[in-house]
């Protein structure tokens, strides 16, 4: 079991080590390419911008397509995905009212019901267990085996041949 314990904590060292050091990595590199992306990024959103403006301006460009395809690229008009928003002056509150008072469009609310086991687990000192077990509810709680190496470094020592 020592022998085996000792293989799990040289083990977890290794690995923290090697973690230490890729994470180094991963943030020397965002450093040194972190502002050149974002620099590019900025740029080609104004570009972008610039390309809307004009094609917004030259309509007449798309001959009535949505898309105008050139050597470099495809630029155009696309629809997004629809969505739905409450009218000026409607909340989604007040659109599942009115929902309730028309039948056809009663199968479009929800009524989710569901237990809130964390604020059981919160008040179980205040529920009896024969309370819990009439409504179906029994309180386990497992052991779990674990294993916690000791990941601090040992003192360098010097081994001495006699």
């Amino acid at each position: 079991m020592e022998a085996i314990m000792a293989q799990v904590r040289g083990a977890t060292l290794e690995r923290n080590h090697i973690q230490i050091d890729s994470e180094a990595l991963k943030k020397q590199i965002d450093d040194e390419c972190g502002p050149k992306i974002a620099e590019l990024d900025q740029q080609i959103a104004e570009w972008v911008d610039l390309l809307r403006a004009w094609s917004e301006a030259n309509t007449s460009e798309f001959a009535g397509l949505k898309s105008i395809e050139t050597p470099q690229g495809l630029l155009g008009f696309r629809l997004g995905n629809r969505t739905l928003k409450p009218l000026k002056g409607f909340t989604w509150e007040t659109v599942s009212e009115e929902m309730q008072d028309r039948p056809k469009f009663i199968g479009y609310l929800r009524t989710k019901h569901e237990v809130n086991k964390q604020a059981l687990l919160v008040d179980l000192d205040q529920i009896p267990p024969e309370e819990l077990r009439a409504v179906g509810i029994k309180v386990q709680q497992e052991e779990i085996f674990f294993v916690d190496p000791k990941i601090e470094e040992l003192e360098n020592r010097k081994s001495v041949t006699t």
